[in-house]
C-alpha cells in the first residue's frame, strides 16, 4: 500500500492517472449519449449531417406487439414495462447486425430505418424482424415463466423519399417527415385484418423478391387509410429459419 502511495506521489505518475481518469471518462459520457440518441446518431450530430433538411430514401418498418392492451392491463404498469425493456433489449443484436437505426419508441411500437443500401443488402430489413422473431421463440418460455405470455409482434415495411433535418433547440433531435411513414404504418396495421405477421408494399418487395430464404404471398390491392391510390401488399415467411447473421 505504502508502494502504491509513493507511485502515485510522483508528479509525473500523478499527471498520467489524472489524464487517463479523464479520457475513460469522456469515452463512458460519449458512449451513454449515443445510447440515449442511437447509435450512429451522435457522430451525425457532430458532423453537421442534418444541420439543413435533405431529401433521402430510406426503408421504414413499423414494429409493433400484438394485443399489447391486453397484456398491458393483465400484467400492470410496472411489470409491463420490465417486458417492453426485455423485448427492446432483445431487439438490440438483430438492429446492430442488420445497420438498422432505431428512431423512435411509440408505447409498444418500434419504428426501424435503414439507409437504402443497408436495408437492401442481404436482406437486411427482413432479416431483422426474422431474427427478433426468432430470438423471441428461443427465450419464450422465459418470458412465460417471468410475465405469463409469448410475446409476438408484427410489422410493416415500406420505403421511399423522406426529408431529414435536426430540429429543436432544448432538446435536439433528427426527424424523418414524409408520406412513407404513414404508408408504413397504416401498411403494420393491415396484419391484424390478414391474419399475417410480416406485411411489405410491393414496390419494396419489388427491389427484395431475387433474394433467396424468403416466400413472398401476394396479399390483397389495397387503398390505405387517407389514401387515393392502390398499394400491392405481400406476406413474407422466411423459409430458411436460423441462417447466420448477416456480415456488416
Amino acid at each position: 500500500m505504502s508502494e502504491f502511495l509513493a507511485l502515485l506521489s510522483s508528479p509525473e505518475q500523478l499527471v498520467l492517472v489524472t489524464y487517463s481518469l479523464v479520457i475513460y471518462g469522456l469515452f463512458v459520457f460519449f458512449q451513454q449519449i449515443n445510447h440515449l440518441l442511437g447509435e450512429g446518431i451522435l457522430w451525425k450530430f457532430i458532423r453537421g449531417k442534418y444541420h439543413k433538411p435533405r431529401e433521402e430514401e430510406r426503408i421504414f418498418m413499423f414494429l409493433d406487439m400484438k394485443s399489447s392492451t391486453t397484456i398491458a392491463e393483465r400484467l400492470g404498469h410496472v411489470r409491463f414495462y420490465k417486458l417492453l425493456n426485455e423485448l427492446f433489449h432483445e431487439i438490440s443484436r438483430p438492429v446492430l447486425q442488420t445497420k438498422a437505426e432505431i428512431y423512435q419508441y411509440v408505447g409498444d411500437e418500434i419504428v426501424l430505418t435503414w439507409e437504402m443500401e443497408h436495408g437492401l443488402r442481404n436482406s437486411n430489413c427482413l432479416k431483422t424482424f426474422f431474427m427478433f422473431q426468432e430470438s423471441l421463440l428461443r427465450n419464450s418460455e422465459n418470458y412465460l415463466k417471468n410475465f405469463g405470455v409469448k410475446p409476438e409482434f408484427k410489422a410493416g415495411l415500406h420505403f421511399g423519399k423522406v426529408i431529414s433535418a435536426q430540429i429543436g433547440d432544448l432538446k435536439r433531435e433528427i426527424v424523418y417527415n414524409g408520406d412513407v411513414l404513414n404508408t408504413t404504418s397504416r401498411i403494420q396495421n393491415e396484419c391484424n385484418k390478414y391474419q399475417r405477421n410480416c406485411l411489405v408494399s410491393g414496390t419494396l418487395m419489388n427491389r427484395l423478391k431475387g433474394i433467396n430464404g424468403f416466400q413472398w404471398e401476394r396479399i390483397d390491392a389495397v387503398t390505405l387509410r387517407g389514401k387515393e391510390t392502390e398499394l400491392e401488399l405481400f406476406s413474407v415467411v422466411n423459409v430458411h429459419p436460423g441462417y447466420p447473421a448477416p456480415a456488416l
